[in-house]
């Protein structure tokens, strides 16, 4: 008698191979189809000729770019797809230039921007002459600015970098503090000019000078204040009439 189990594991072995490289093709699927509708692919690499084919997770690039920093920009953007172990990249660059032309530091220039996320490579325009690259367009700080110049100079082949970008961010804390330092000095300098400053007007000063009486004036109840009270012992005229002779100290010469 005849087993038939042999038969039977053979039967479930290429059911689970043909799972797996059905699973494996959709993945597949999953990943060019990724890398087509990236943000990188829809925006920086719609006129480039770029085709990918992933095979089990392997990535091959193949087709024309524009520049080299779109070659390196399609492998990143690849690389760091979901299910991809590894990106094999042929892409060719339309008329690539040598390496010591102004043309491949204009390219590498531009890459490098691309790598780092502190400067705005797409608000940077970069040009190159003899080895000096130019940068043009506009950063939100000075600190942008200065880190777009020395990522430039990183570049092998660049002899130095000219940086004449504008910078639109808000103007710093010393910035505004000097602006209000000049208009407190306006204004300081418009009261001291005023026509009208330190005229005196007439009788004001008379007025000034004028001693008050201290009788006679009401203090802030409406009331009129008292005479002072008469010192203890003074002697004090009898029925309202005069003081007589002698008092208070007074002598009278016989």
């Amino acid at each position: 008698m005849t087993s038939k189990h042999p038969l039977t594991l053979a039967a479930a072995l290429a059911v689970l191979c043909c799972g797996a490289l059905h699973a494996a093709d959709e993945s597949d699927q999953q990943i060019e189809a990724a890398a087509k509708d990236s943000y990188v692919f829809r925006n920086y690499l719609k006129h480039d000729s770029v085709r990918i084919k992933s095979d089990d997770g392997n990535v091959t690039l193949k087709g024309t770019v524009e520049n080299e920093a779109h070659k390196t920009l399609a492998a990143e953007t690849a690389a760091g797809l979901s299910g991809v172990k590894e990106v094999d990249n042929q892409l060719q660059v339309k008329g690539e230039p040598s390496k010591s032309s102004d043309a491949w530091i204009t390219a590498k220039v531009k890459t490098a921007l691309l790598m780092h996320k502190n400067v705005s490579a797409k608000n940077t325009k970069v040009s190159t002459k003899d080895g000096v690259v130019t940068l043009r367009g506009e950063a939100d700080s000075a600190d942008q600015k200065d880190m777009t110049t020395e990522f430039a100079r990183e570049v092998d082949g660049v002899r130095d970098a000219v940086n004449n970008m504008k910078v639109v961010g808000a103007p710093k804390r010393s910035e505004r503090a000097q602006h209000q330092g000049g208009d407190r000095r306006r204004r300081r300098d418009h009261r001291r000019d005023r026509p009208d400053r330190g005229r005196e007007v007439p009788g004001e000063q008379d007025r000034l000078r004028r001693p008050r009486r201290a009788e006679g004036r009401q203090p802030d109840d409406g009331q009129p204040l008292a005479r002072p009270a008469a010192a203890a012992g003074a002697p004090r005229a009898s029925g309202g009439g005069r003081l007589p002779v002698g008092a208070a100290g007074f002598t009278t010469s016989r």
